[in-house]
C-alpha cells in the first residue's frame, strides 16, 4: 500500500509533468508551516515526493533537479510573504521583491547541498534508488538545521512547523526539540519507502495503483479539511484562568497590551498620546505583582534621561501599582566613543529599578546589513541612509528579572531562530515575545507565527507569551495549548494568568540539538540491514546468464 501510493502514476508521467508534480509536494509542505492542521497532507506529498524521485533516480540528475523544485516551491508558499513589507517608496520595488524571492530560494537550495552531498557519498556504492532517498532526507533535514545560522538566516517555513500538529507531537517535541522531529518523520518516510521498495513493485495494474492513490490523497485531504474546520471552531480562550497545574509554579498574572495602527503610518503628538493614555489606563488595571507586557516599539521615542512630564507620570504609576512594565520602545547606545545608534528594545520598568534588553538577531534585508563597503550602496538602496538598524551588543541581551521570574525576552523575527530561543528558555522561567504583525498581516504568515509559538514552549518546556500589534496576542503553554485574543478587543489589554515552571524544563532543552541525530543513526542502520550499505571488500557480483548471454532464449 505504502508504494502504491508513493509512487502511483509516475511511470508513465513525462518529465515535466514529474517537475510539476514535484513542485506541487513541496509546496504543500509550505503550505503546511501556515496551516499546520494539514499535517496528513504534508506527510502524503512527502511520501509521494520520495516515490517520485525513487523512480528518477537512475536518470542522472533529475532527482536532484526534483529536489531543487519542491524544495523552491516550498519556499515561496511558505515565505511568499516576505516580499510584503518591503517600503512601497523604495525606488524599482517590484524588482527587490523579486530579488528577495531568489535569494530566499538560494538561501534554501544552498542549505540544502550539504545534506545532498552527503547522503550521495554515504550510500556511494549502493543502489541508486537509496542514494537518492538517503540524499533527500538529509538534504531536508540540512536546510532545518543551517537556515537559522548566520547573520542572513532564519527558521520561517519549517518542516517542524508544518507537522507540529501530527500525533505524537505534544509527548515526543519535549524530548526531540523541533529539529529533532521533523528528523524523525523525515527519516520514518525514506525508511517505509526504502522497504517498501525492497519489497518489489507492486503486482496491481496501473488502473489498481492510480486508484489507490487517489483514495491516498483523498483521505488525506479530508483529514486535513476535518482537522481546520475544527481548529476554526475551537472556543478562543479568554485567558482568565491558569492552565497546566504543576506544584513547582508560580502564577503569573500579566496584561497583554498591542496596538491597532498602522506601522507605515508617521508617528504624531496625538498618536503618541493617545499610545501613552492607552498605557496609562491599562497599568491602572494592574493587580500589584502583575506584569504589564507590551508590543514592538509600542512608543516610538526613546526614554528620557529625567522622569519629566508623561514619563514621570507613568513611573510614578509604576511604582504606585508595585506592578512591572515590559515597554517595547527603541533605546540609544554607546560603545566607547563611537557614535550613538538606535537599537529596537524592550524596557523593564519596576518599582526599585530599571533595565532593557535590546534585539539581538535583525531581519536579514529587512532590517540589518553588515556595514561593510559593499553593504553601503544597498543599505541606502534599502534602509535610505548608509547603515541601517544595529543589532544591540551583548550587555542588553540577559534576562530580565520580572515579578519575581527570569523573563528571556524575544523581539518577533527571534522567534523564529530556535538556537536563540533555547538560549533565553535555558535562562528564564518563562518567554516574552513582543512582535508587530501590522507590517504583513496575511494569515499565512499568521497562522506560521502560532505555529512557531506552540512549537517554542512544547520544545523548550515554557511558557510564551507573545504580544503583538496589527494581530492577535497569544500565549503557547508547555503542554500544547494555545490562547488567543479575543476578537473585538482590539486595542484594549487582554488578562492572561498562566504558571511559570521553575524546572530545567524540557528535556530536549537541557540536552541540546544532538538529539537529533539519533534518528538518522537508526536510519542508516535500516538501510544497512536492507542492502544500503558499502557491499564487503572483495564481494564478487555473479551476473545471471540472461545478463552474460544477451542473445540467450529466454524460454
Amino acid at each position: 500500500m505504502l508504494r502504491t501510493l508513493s509512487r502511483f502514476a509516475f511511470a508513465p508521467c513525462p518529465p515535466p509533468a514529474q517537475g510539476l508534480l514535484a513542485a506541487g509536494c513541496g509546496a504543500t509542505v509550505g503550505l503546511g508551516c501556515a496551516w499546520p492542521v494539514l499535517w496528513p497532507l504534508v506527510l502524503w506529498a512527502l511520501l509521494v515526493w520520495l516515490g517520485l524521485l525513487q523512480a528518477a533516480a537512475r536518470h542522472g540528475h533529475r532527482a536532484l533537479l526534483f529536489t531543487a523544485l519542491g524544495l523552491c516551491a516550498w519556499s515561496l508558499t511558505g515565505l511568499g510573504w516576505a516580499v510584503i513589507p518591503v517600503r512601497p517608496e523604495a525606488p524599482w520595488r517590484p524588482v527587490l521583491q523579486a530579488g528577495l524571492l531568489v535569494l530566499v530560494l538560494a538561501h534554501h537550495l544552498l542549505c540544502a547541498l550539504p545534506g545532498w552531498l552527503a547522503g550521495r557519498l554515504l550510500l556511494r556504492r549502493a543502489p541508486a534508488e537509496r542514494q537518492v532517498l538517503l540524499a533527500w532526507g538529509l538534504a531536508l533535514a540540512s536546510a532545518e538545521a543551517l537556515r537559522p545560522l548566520g547573520w542572513w538566516g532564519h527558521g520561517y517555513g519549517g518542516l517542524a512547523t508544518a507537522l507540529v500538529e501530527a500525533p505524537g507531537s505534544r509527548c515526543l517535541l519535549p524530548w526531540l526539540s523541533g529539529l529533532g522531529w521533523a528528523s524523525v518523520w523525515l527519516s520514518l518516510c525514506v525508511g517505509l519507502t526504502a522497504l517498501a521498495g525492497r519489497a518489489g513493485r507492486s503486482p496491481l495494474p496501473n488502473l489498481a495503483r492510480r486508484a489507490l492513490g487517489a483514495a491516498g490523497l483523498l483521505l488525506a485531504a479530508g483529514l486535513g479539511a476535518f482537522s481546520l474546520a475544527a481548529d476554526r471552531n475551537a472556543p478562543t480562550s479568554s485567558g482568565s484562568t491558569p492552565v497546566m497545574a504543576n506544584v513547582d509554579a508560580d502564577t503569573v498574572t500579566a496584561l497583554a497590551l498591542g496596538t491597532d495602527r498602522d506601522r507605515a503610518a508617521p508617528w504624531t503628538a496625538a498618536a503618541r498620546d493617545a499610545a501613552m493614555a492607552r498605557l496609562m489606563h491599562a497599568l491602572a488595571q494592574l493587580p500589584p505583582g502583575g506584569v504589564l507586557a507590551t508590543a514592538e516599539t509600542y512608543l516610538p521615542q526613546s526614554a528620557p534621561e529625567s522622569p519629566i512630564g508623561a514619563w514621570g507620570e507613568l513611573l510614578a504609576a509604576v511604582a504606585a501599582r508595585q506592578g512591572d512594565v515590559l515597554l517595547g520602545m527603541p533605546q540609544w547606545v554607546r560603545q566607547g566613543d563611537a557614535a550613538a545608534y538606535p537599537v529596537n528594545a524592550v524596557l523593564h520598568l519596576a518599582p526599585a529599578r530599571q533595565a532593557v534588553y535590546g534585539k539581538a538577531r535583525l531581519v536579514p534585508l529587512g532590517e540589518y546589513l553588515p556595514d561593510t563597503a559593499w553593504s553601503r550602496p544597498l543599505a541606502r538602496w534599502f534602509f535610505a541612509s548608509a547603515r541601517g538598524e544595529q543589532p544591540a551588543p551583548a550587555t542588553l541581551q540577559a534576562p530580565l528579572f520580572v515579578a519575581g521570574h527570569p523573563v528571556g525576552v524575544l523581539i518577533c523575527h527571534e522567534l523564529s531562530l530556535p538556537d536563540l530561543a533555547r538560549d533565553r528558555a535555558l535562562a528564564g522561567d518563562w518567554l516574552l515575545v513582543a512582535a508587530d504583525d501590522s507590517w504583513v498581516g496575511r494569515a499565512d504568515y499568521l497562522g506560521q507565527m502560532r505555529a512557531l509559538l506552540r512549537l517554542r514552549a512544547l520544545e523548550t518546556g515554557r511558557p510564551v507569551l507573545r504580544v503583538a500589534s496589527g494581530g492577535p496576542s497569544l500565549l503557547a503553554t508547555p503542554d500544547g495549548q494555545l490562547q488567543r485574543q479575543p476578537d473585538g478587543l482590539g486595542a484594549a489589554a487582554w488578562p492572561v494568568r498562566f504558571q511559570a515552571p521553575m524546572t530545567p524544563g524540557a528535556p530536549a532543552l537541557r540536552w541540546g540539538p544532538g538529539i537529533a541525530l539519533l534518528p538518522w543513526l537508526a536510519l542508516l542502520a535500516v538501510l544497512w540491514r536492507i542492502g544500503g550499505a558499502v557491499p564487503r571488500a572483495g564481494a564478487t557480483v555473479h551476473p545471471s546468464p540472461l545478463q552474460e548471454w544477451p542473445h540467450a532464449d529466454a524460454s
